[in-house]
């Protein structure tokens, strides 16, 4: 449904009501819920998102592309020793476009 700006004001919008916001509780890190105690929010990681993050922090110092492989492949190119397989491209390539296929029917 496209919608229309026209710089008109608009008529719909209701005016927040300060009563009713004044009712809700602030959210805030500790909040008094009965005289003398105090309640606070905790957060508690699983052993599974603490490990997550382990490998998050280990895969971040690594380097995106492992630069002597393609020192290698930079050199092979160079002296015309790089050979490609035709066969093995088309292979591949059908592979990888058949990942799509399958997946959109």
């Amino acid at each position: 449904m496209p919608v229309e700006i026209s710089g008109k004001a608009v008529s719909n919008i209701r005016a927040i009501d300060s009563a009713a916001l004044s009712k809700t509780k602030p959210s805030g890190l500790a909040q008094q819920d009965t005289p003398g105690r105090t309640v606070t929010d905790t957060v508690s990681l699983t052993d599974t998102a603490a490990y997550l993050r382990k490998l998050e922090n280990t895969l971040s110092t690594l380097p995106v592309v492992d630069v002597q492989r393609t020192d290698n492949i930079k050199k092979a190119l160079a002296d015309g020793s790089f050979v490609i397989d035709p066969v093995r491209v088309a292979d591949k390539l059908l592979r990888f476009e058949s990942m799509f296929y399958y997946r959109a029917a």
